[in-house]
This record gives structure tokens, C-alpha cells and sequence, in this order.
């Protein structure tokens, strides 16, 4: 299984790889990692299947604007996506 996330500001990352595990609730671990998400979900919603990874391999990801145009920082980057997401306008400049 390969599992990626990427912060929307930064535009940077990271990419997991490893062997995946569906743990349904007849499993008797499930009541054990069920636990760890019920201050997330707060008994709103009911959890169906828990997905176990064993991380084998990682590799960072960064956004194709940092090789095109050398001179992009995070902070240009932050700004760019709050202003593309946020439509926060910056009155620096």
C-alpha cells in the first residue's frame, strides 16, 4: 500500500510504503485500535474497518514548482496557496 500526504502550503511531503492489514470489528484487536480514534470522531460517527500499516519505505515529496522556478521558498509558497485556497489577499508587497 502507498499512502501520501502533503501539507497545501508548503507544498512538501511524505510518501509511505508497506504492507497494509484491514482489521474489521470481528477481529479481537479492533476494540484496542478503535480506542486510539475516539477522541477524533467523538461518537459522531461509527467505525467500520481499521486500515494497520507497517511502514517499509518513505520518500519526501515536494511540489514541481521548487525544481521549475529555483528561487521558490516555503514562505512564497505558503503565500501563493493561502491566496489560492484561502483567497487571503497580502497587502505586503
Amino acid at each position: 500500500m502507498c499512502v501520501s500526504g502533503v501539507n497545501v502550503f508548503t507544498q512538501k511531503g511524505i510518501q509511505c510504503k508497506g504492507i497494509s492489514t484491514i482489521i474489521d470489528p470481528k477481529d479481537s484487536d479492533f476494540k484496542v485500535h478503535e480506542k486510539a480514534f475516539q477522541l477524533l470522531i467523538k461518537g459522531k460517527f461509527r467505525i467500520q474497518n481499521i486500515i494497520s500499516i507497517k511502514v517499509k519505505q518513505t520518500k519526501k515529496i515536494i511540489a514541481p514548482s521548487y525544481f521549475f522556478y529555483p528561487n521558490t521558498d516555503e514562505k512564497e509558497q505558503i503565500k501563493q496557496a493561502k491566496r489560492h485556497y484561502l483567497n487571503y489577499d497580502y497587502n505586503e508587497d
